[in-house]
């Protein structure tokens, strides 16, 4: 049985359908992308594992929980722009921008890169709770990586405006 993994409808339209799991969505049948799980959420956003079945791979569906229909315009205006201007940057520490659209009902969505580490915050909770310390060539590499994604970004004449260590995504190699 499905489980309802977003906000659920409201009867006065004023909150998107969210994603429900093991619902598809996408593609020219409407059935490409597989919804598996919530991955997290944050104020504008919920992120979702979502499995793409015509390339087999993971990606992150990233939907605007905005309630308002200008609301929801204004966030697929930026999620299209963000893809536009991604496109221009090819940098193995970047999150790569797949796609962008509208689920039924609305709610803009854009498809990235899935980071199956999870965020920097994570990472460092599991190893305080496992009583470890991140070694340093870890600290330093992650350190640097970090500073050369932002010199290909600001390369890109693009400004991220929100890095911090829940942003920072880590992939499994």
């Amino acid at each position: 049985m499905a489980q309802q993994i977003g906000p659920s409808d409201s009867s006065d339209g004023s909150a998107p359908r969210m994603l429900v799991e093991g619902e598809r969505f996408g593609g020219s049948d409407g059935r490409r992308f597989l919804v598996e799980g919530r991955a997290g959420a944050g104020g504008q956003a919920m992120v979702f594992r979502v499995r793409d079945t015509r390339l087999d791979r993971l990606v992150a569906a990233k939907v605007s929980t905005a309630h308002e229909t200008r609301q929801q315009q204004l966030f697929l205006e930026r999620f299209e722009r963000e893809l536009q201007l991604s496109s221009r940057v090819s940098h193995p520490h970047v999150l790569q921008v797949y796609d962008c659209g509208e689920l039924e009902g609305g709610a803009p969505y854009v498809l990235l890169e899935w980071m199956d580490r999870g965020d920097l915050v994570g990472f460092i909770d599991r190893a305080r709770k496992s009583g470890r310390h991140l070694p340093y060539p870890f600290v330093r590499y992650y350190g640097l990586s970090l500073a050369a994604a932002l010199r290909a970004v600001h390369g890109a004449q693009m400004v991220h405006r929100d890095v911090k260590p829940d942003n920072i995504l880590i992939a499994a190699d």
